[in-house]
C-alpha cells in the first residue's frame, strides 16, 4: 500500500504543470507575433489547424501530467528532447527575425526545462510512480 507522501501531489508537480501551461500560452503568443517566412505561403486554415492540433495535444499532455500519468511526462520529455536539436540550430534565426520572438522562445524552453526537472526528480518522480 502506498504511503501518504506518494498519494499527495507534491508542490513541485503543481509548479511544473503551471510552468507548462504558461509555456503553452507563451507559445500561442509567439505564434501570433512571429512572421516566419516559411509560413508565408501557407493558408490561414492550414496554419490554424496545425496550431490547434499542436496546442490540443500539448494541452492534453499537460493535463495528464497534472493527473499523475507517467506516460504523459515521459512523452513530454521525449518531445522536448527531440525538439531541442532543431531549436538549437534555429535559435539565432529566431533572434534575427525578432528579438521578441527569440526571447519568448528562450523563455518557453527555460520554463519547460524547469518543469521537467520538477517532475523527474524527488519528490515529483515518486508521485508519478504511485500505485493506482
Amino acid at each position: 500500500m502506498p504511503d501518504e507522501t506518494t498519494l499527495t501531489k507534491p508542490p513541485q508537480v503543481t509548479w511544473a504543470v503551471t510552468l507548462l501551461w504558461g509555456s503553452l500560452a507563451i507559445g500561442l503568443l509567439n505564434g501570433l507575433v512571429d512572421s516566419n517566412p516559411a509560413t508565408k505561403n501557407a493558408s490561414f486554415a492550414f496554419l490554424a489547424t496545425v496550431m490547434g492540433l499542436t496546442f490540443a495535444i500539448m494541452g492534453l499532455l499537460i493535463y495528464k501530467i497534472g493527473k499523475g500519468r507517467n506516460w504523459a511526462r515521459i512523452t513530454w520529455l521525449v518531445v522536448l528532447v527531440l525538439g531541442i536539436i532543431p531549436y538549437a540550430f534555429g535559435l539565432m534565426e529566431l533572434f534575427n527575425r525578432s528579438v521578441l520572438v527569440g526571447c519568448l522562445s528562450v523563455t518557453q524552453l527555460v520554463m519547460q526545462m524547469v518543469a521537467i526537472q520538477y517532475i523527474f526528480t524527488k519528490p515529483g518522480s515518486y508521485w508519478f510512480r504511485k500505485t493506482e
